[in-house]
């Protein structure tokens, strides 16, 4: 898979990111933070898998999407699949910027706490790849998480998302906005 870098810049502590879909995010911190808005909220889909599965998840691979938006502590980013919706979604992180990376500092995945170092966002790498292991009571497993911004076309991607094809063109081809569920 190959990284591209994005442009970004930091201007009066806040953080400028130009992503090739032509979207622009702002990231303000401290007493700046009242300038973001929700309509700078970006959406994202791609897909996220479970592997290595011990408990009742399998091994499989979904649909998913994202919405990274502005808030009080720098970022929120919420996740959710073909099972959940983004009022219900599979994770919730609110993300701090600290110089070099959005860190998530609160929130959850799935059942558990989100811990500091486990979802580290990368303003220019890209897609959006999160990865790491999870474990609660006796459930256990690896995930990787891939992202792109909505209404970007995939290509060279060795994996599409599962409904890429049927739901995800289609609502591109008619200028839909991001839903709140897939499907």
């Amino acid at each position: 898979m190959e990284e591209t870098r994005i442009p970004c810049s930091l201007e009066d502590d806040i953080l400028l990111v130009e992503l090739e879909s032509g979207l622009n995010l702002r990231f303000a911190r401290g007493d700046q933070a009242e300038q973001a808005s929700a309509s700078e909220a970006i959406g994202w889909y791609g897909w996220w898998e479970v592997s290595d599965s011990r408990g009742r998840m399998p091994d499989s691979w979904r649909d998913c999407c994202a919405l990274l938006a502005p808030s009080d502590f720098g970022a929120e980013l919420r996740l959710w699949d073909e099972d959940c919706s983004w009022a219900e979604p599979v994770a919730a992180l609110q993300m701090t910027w600290d110089g070099a990376h959005f860190t998530a500092d609160s929130g959850f995945f799935l059942l558990e706490d989100a811990k500091k170092d486990d979802w580290i966002l990368d303003p220019v790498s890209y897609p959006l790849t999160f990865q790491g292991h999870y474990h609660h009571g006796d459930e256990d497993f690896s995930y990787r998480i891939l992202l792109r911004p909505w209404g970007e076309e995939w290509r060279g991607e060795q994996r599409l998302p599962f409904r890429y094809n049927d739901w995800y063109l289609p609502l591109i081809d008619a200028g839909a906005s991001m839903p709140e569920r897939i499907g």
